[in-house]
Protein backbone atom coordinates (compact mmCIF):
# COMPACT_ATOMS: atom_id res chain seq x y z
CA UNK A 1 0.00 0.00 0.00
CA UNK A 2 1.22 3.50 -0.83
CA UNK A 3 -0.44 5.05 2.24
CA UNK A 4 -1.29 3.80 5.69
CA UNK A 5 -4.99 3.64 6.55
CA UNK A 6 -4.58 6.68 8.82
CA UNK A 7 -2.96 8.69 6.01
CA UNK A 8 -5.70 7.73 3.59
CA UNK A 9 -8.45 8.71 6.04
CA UNK A 10 -6.72 12.04 6.71
CA UNK A 11 -6.66 12.78 2.98
CA UNK A 12 -10.30 11.85 2.58
CA UNK A 13 -11.23 14.04 5.55
CA UNK A 14 -9.26 16.97 4.11
CA UNK A 15 -11.21 16.69 0.84
CA UNK A 16 -14.49 17.36 2.68
CA UNK A 17 -15.92 13.83 3.00
CA UNK A 18 -17.90 13.59 6.22
CA UNK A 19 -18.17 9.83 6.74
CA UNK A 20 -16.25 6.73 5.69
CA UNK A 21 -17.32 3.09 5.93
CA UNK A 22 -14.47 0.59 6.30
CA UNK A 23 -15.54 -2.81 4.99
CA UNK A 24 -13.36 -5.80 5.83
CA UNK A 25 -12.43 -7.77 2.72
CA UNK A 26 -13.30 -11.22 4.05
CA UNK A 27 -13.80 -14.41 2.03
CA UNK A 28 -17.56 -14.01 2.48
CA UNK A 29 -17.36 -10.49 1.09
CA UNK A 30 -15.20 -11.61 -1.83
CA UNK A 31 -17.64 -14.44 -2.64
CA UNK A 32 -20.64 -12.13 -3.10
CA UNK A 33 -22.10 -12.46 -6.57
CA UNK A 34 -22.72 -9.36 -8.69
CA UNK A 35 -26.39 -9.37 -7.75
CA UNK A 36 -25.67 -9.96 -4.05
CA UNK A 37 -23.10 -7.14 -3.98
CA UNK A 38 -25.61 -4.70 -5.41
CA UNK A 39 -28.55 -5.78 -3.27
CA UNK A 40 -26.73 -6.26 0.03
CA UNK A 41 -24.03 -3.58 -0.08
CA UNK A 42 -25.24 -0.76 -2.32
CA UNK A 43 -29.00 -0.95 -1.83
CA UNK A 44 -29.69 -2.48 1.60
CA UNK A 45 -26.43 -1.53 3.32
CA UNK A 46 -25.63 1.93 2.00
CA UNK A 47 -29.06 2.90 0.67
CA UNK A 48 -27.15 4.68 -2.08
CA UNK A 49 -28.80 7.12 -4.46
CA UNK A 50 -25.67 7.98 -6.42
CA UNK A 51 -22.57 5.82 -6.95
CA UNK A 52 -19.33 7.34 -8.25
CA UNK A 53 -16.74 4.86 -9.55
CA UNK A 54 -13.68 4.65 -11.77
CA UNK A 55 -14.23 3.71 -15.40
CA UNK A 56 -12.49 0.34 -14.88
CA UNK A 57 -14.43 -0.55 -11.73
CA UNK A 58 -15.04 -4.29 -11.26
CA UNK A 59 -17.05 -5.97 -8.53
CA UNK A 60 -18.61 -9.25 -7.46
CA UNK A 61 -17.14 -12.75 -7.27
CA UNK A 62 -14.18 -13.08 -9.62
CA UNK A 63 -14.54 -9.39 -10.65
CA UNK A 64 -17.42 -10.40 -12.92
CA UNK A 65 -19.35 -7.12 -12.72
CA UNK A 66 -18.42 -3.93 -14.55
CA UNK A 67 -19.71 -0.37 -15.02
CA UNK A 68 -22.44 -1.42 -17.47
CA UNK A 69 -23.73 -4.11 -15.08
CA UNK A 70 -23.88 -1.64 -12.22
CA UNK A 71 -25.67 0.95 -14.37
CA UNK A 72 -28.30 -1.60 -15.38
CA UNK A 73 -28.95 -2.52 -11.75
CA UNK A 74 -29.08 1.17 -10.90
CA UNK A 75 -31.85 1.81 -13.41
CA UNK A 76 -33.86 -1.07 -11.93
CA UNK A 77 -33.23 -0.35 -8.26
CA UNK A 78 -33.26 3.44 -8.15
CA UNK A 79 -29.68 4.66 -7.98
CA UNK A 80 -27.56 6.47 -10.58
CA UNK A 81 -24.03 5.53 -11.56
CA UNK A 82 -21.35 8.10 -12.44
CA UNK A 83 -18.13 6.62 -13.88
CA UNK A 84 -15.06 8.85 -13.79
CA UNK A 85 -12.37 8.76 -16.44
CA UNK A 86 -8.76 8.06 -15.60
CA UNK A 87 -6.45 11.02 -14.97
CA UNK A 88 -3.48 11.53 -17.29
CA UNK A 89 -0.35 13.61 -16.76
CA UNK A 90 2.22 14.06 -19.50
CA UNK A 91 0.39 11.47 -21.55
CA UNK A 92 0.61 8.76 -18.88
CA UNK A 93 -2.17 7.44 -16.68
CA UNK A 94 -2.02 8.23 -12.98
CA UNK A 95 -2.42 4.85 -11.31
CA UNK A 96 -1.46 3.40 -7.94
CA UNK A 97 0.53 0.60 -9.61
CA UNK A 98 2.65 3.11 -11.54
CA UNK A 99 3.21 5.30 -8.48
CA UNK A 100 4.12 2.22 -6.45
CA UNK A 101 6.71 1.07 -9.00
CA UNK A 102 8.21 4.58 -9.16
CA UNK A 103 8.58 4.75 -5.38
CA UNK A 104 10.10 1.28 -5.20
CA UNK A 105 12.62 2.36 -7.85
CA UNK A 106 13.45 5.54 -5.94
CA UNK A 107 12.05 7.81 -8.67
CA UNK A 108 10.72 10.33 -6.18
CA UNK A 109 10.26 13.36 -8.42
CA UNK A 110 7.99 11.57 -10.91
CA UNK A 111 6.10 9.75 -8.15
CA UNK A 112 5.45 13.04 -6.35
CA UNK A 113 4.26 14.63 -9.57
CA UNK A 114 1.66 11.88 -9.98
CA UNK A 115 0.69 11.90 -6.30
CA UNK A 116 0.27 15.66 -6.27
CA UNK A 117 2.29 15.96 -3.05
CA UNK A 118 5.59 14.66 -1.61
CA UNK A 119 5.50 10.99 -0.63
CA UNK A 120 4.93 10.67 3.11
CA UNK A 121 6.47 7.98 5.31
CA UNK A 122 5.61 7.85 8.99
CA UNK A 123 6.95 5.81 11.86
CA UNK A 124 8.47 5.78 15.31
CA UNK A 125 12.11 6.33 16.21
CA UNK A 126 13.74 3.20 17.60
CA UNK A 127 17.13 2.53 19.14
CA UNK A 128 19.94 1.98 16.64
CA UNK A 129 23.59 0.98 16.92
CA UNK A 130 24.87 4.54 17.07
CA UNK A 131 26.97 4.29 13.91
CA UNK A 132 25.70 7.62 12.61
CA UNK A 133 26.78 9.32 15.84
CA UNK A 134 30.20 7.68 15.56
CA UNK A 135 30.52 9.16 12.06
CA UNK A 136 29.60 12.62 13.33
CA UNK A 137 26.01 12.57 12.04
CA UNK A 138 23.58 11.22 14.65
CA UNK A 139 20.63 9.67 12.85
CA UNK A 140 17.15 8.62 13.92
CA UNK A 141 16.38 5.01 13.08
CA UNK A 142 12.74 4.65 12.08
CA UNK A 143 10.35 1.72 12.24
CA UNK A 144 8.04 2.69 9.38
CA UNK A 145 4.26 2.36 9.37
CA UNK A 146 4.25 2.56 5.56
CA UNK A 147 4.92 -0.50 3.44
CA UNK A 148 7.07 1.31 0.85
CA UNK A 149 10.46 2.83 1.70
CA UNK A 150 12.06 4.34 -1.43
CA UNK A 151 15.65 3.03 -1.70
CA UNK A 152 18.66 5.32 -1.65
CA UNK A 153 19.73 8.61 -0.07
CA UNK A 154 17.03 11.27 -0.22
CA UNK A 155 16.38 14.91 0.57
CA UNK A 156 13.47 14.93 3.00
CA UNK A 157 11.57 17.18 5.34
CA UNK A 158 11.19 15.69 8.80
CA UNK A 159 7.98 16.54 10.58
CA UNK A 160 8.36 16.44 14.36
CA UNK A 161 5.63 17.66 16.69
CA UNK A 162 4.11 19.89 14.04
CA UNK A 163 7.37 21.46 12.82
CA UNK A 164 9.37 20.79 9.66
CA UNK A 165 13.13 20.31 9.57
CA UNK A 166 15.35 19.76 6.53
CA UNK A 167 16.77 16.26 6.69
CA UNK A 168 18.78 13.64 4.85
CA UNK A 169 17.35 10.12 4.80
CA UNK A 170 18.95 6.81 3.86
CA UNK A 171 16.77 3.81 3.12
CA UNK A 172 18.61 0.57 2.48
CA UNK A 173 20.96 -2.09 3.81
CA UNK A 174 24.01 -0.04 4.91
CA UNK A 175 26.40 -2.22 2.86
CA UNK A 176 29.54 -0.56 4.27
CA UNK A 177 28.85 -2.32 7.57
CA UNK A 178 27.88 -5.67 6.08
CA UNK A 179 24.63 -7.11 4.79
CA UNK A 180 21.57 -6.90 6.99
CA UNK A 181 17.86 -6.09 7.02
CA UNK A 182 16.65 -2.92 5.31
CA UNK A 183 16.64 0.12 7.58
CA UNK A 184 15.51 3.73 7.43
CA UNK A 185 17.57 6.40 9.14
CA UNK A 186 17.40 10.15 8.90
CA UNK A 187 19.77 12.93 9.88
CA UNK A 188 17.69 15.94 10.96
CA UNK A 189 19.45 19.25 10.43
CA UNK A 190 19.69 21.67 13.37
CA UNK A 191 17.32 19.70 15.59
CA UNK A 192 17.94 19.89 19.33
CA UNK A 193 16.40 17.27 21.55
CA UNK A 194 15.83 13.55 21.90
CA UNK A 195 13.97 11.66 19.17
CA UNK A 196 13.92 8.15 20.63
CA UNK A 197 10.37 6.73 20.72
CA UNK A 198 8.92 9.85 19.10
CA UNK A 199 6.64 9.74 16.09
CA UNK A 200 8.23 11.21 13.00
CA UNK A 201 7.02 11.84 9.45
CA UNK A 202 9.29 12.13 6.42
CA UNK A 203 8.23 14.02 3.29
CA UNK A 204 10.39 12.76 0.40
CA UNK A 205 11.45 15.55 -1.99
CA UNK A 206 14.07 14.03 -4.30
CA UNK A 207 16.68 11.29 -4.51
CA UNK A 208 20.25 12.45 -3.99
CA UNK A 209 22.07 9.23 -4.89
CA UNK A 210 21.95 5.45 -4.72
CA UNK A 211 23.17 3.63 -1.64
CA UNK A 212 26.67 2.18 -2.14
CA UNK A 213 29.36 0.29 -0.28
CA UNK A 214 32.44 2.27 0.82
CA UNK A 215 35.84 0.79 1.71
CA UNK A 216 35.46 1.93 5.30
CA UNK A 217 33.90 4.30 7.81
CA UNK A 218 36.20 7.23 6.94
CA UNK A 219 35.22 7.15 3.27
CA UNK A 220 31.56 6.91 4.21
CA UNK A 221 31.87 9.89 6.58
CA UNK A 222 33.43 11.98 3.80
CA UNK A 223 30.53 11.09 1.48
CA UNK A 224 27.98 11.97 4.17
CA UNK A 225 29.64 15.37 4.59
CA UNK A 226 29.28 15.93 0.85
CA UNK A 227 25.65 14.76 1.00
CA UNK A 228 24.88 17.15 3.87
CA UNK A 229 26.53 20.06 2.05
CA UNK A 230 24.52 19.32 -1.12
CA UNK A 231 21.35 19.04 0.96
CA UNK A 232 21.87 22.35 2.72
CA UNK A 233 22.52 24.04 -0.61
CA UNK A 234 19.29 22.59 -2.00
CA UNK A 235 17.22 23.80 0.93
CA UNK A 236 18.81 27.24 0.76
CA UNK A 237 17.90 27.55 -2.91
CA UNK A 238 14.46 25.98 -2.46
CA UNK A 239 13.17 27.57 0.72
CA UNK A 240 9.67 27.31 -0.72
CA UNK A 241 9.90 23.53 -0.29
CA UNK A 242 9.01 24.09 3.35
CA UNK A 243 5.83 25.88 2.32
CA UNK A 244 4.36 23.12 0.13
CA UNK A 245 3.92 20.66 2.98
CA UNK A 246 0.65 20.62 4.86
CA UNK A 247 1.53 20.01 8.49
CA UNK A 248 -0.97 18.56 10.91
CA UNK A 249 -0.33 18.74 14.65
Amino acid sequence: MIQTLEQRLAGIRASGVEAVLLAGFSKAFADLSVKEFVSRIIVAGLKAKEVIIGENFRFGRGRQGDVDDLSQYGRKLGFSVHPRQAVFRNGQIVSSSRIRSLLQAGNIITANRLLGYPYLLEGRVIRGRGRGRDLGFPTANIRADNEIAPPGVHLTLAQIQGRLYPSLTNSGYRPTFGAGPAQIETYVFDFKGALYRRKIALHFLRKLRKEKRFPGADELARQIRRDVAASRLYFEKNASALEMIRVSP
